[in-house]
């Protein structure tokens, strides 16, 4: 379940339709036809252009961007992640790359 789906949120009509989810820590407004369109099950990143990185990051996974950054800053664990799925990819016609 992602971290959106179980935020309280706000909904406001003026000017523009949009919803403001939010914790004790964080804040998010996401215009209500982008998050029509994350409902409809577009990926979040196509659905939502107008949130920042930061705040879709915090809608999917609940990670404030200095908890991000602290969390993916040692060792280099995104890029040791990336390097492990590469390293295991098969390629369709049954040979490793």
């Amino acid at each position: 379940m992602r971290y959106i789906d179980t935020l309280q949120c706000k909904e406001k009509y003026k000017p523009v339709h949009q919803y403001t989810f939010f914790d004790d820590n964080y804040q998010v407004t996401v215009p209500a036809e982008e998050l029509f369109a994350y409902r409809q099950g577009k990926l979040m990143q196509i659905a939502m252009p107008s949130v920042s990185a930061d705040d879709r990051e915090w809608l999917m996974t609940g990670l404030t961007p200095g908890q991000f950054d602290a969390v993916f800053q040692d060792n280099n664990i995104a890029e040791q992640f990336l390097e492990d799925m590469q390293d295991d990819y098969m390629a369709p016609d049954g040979y490793y790359e």
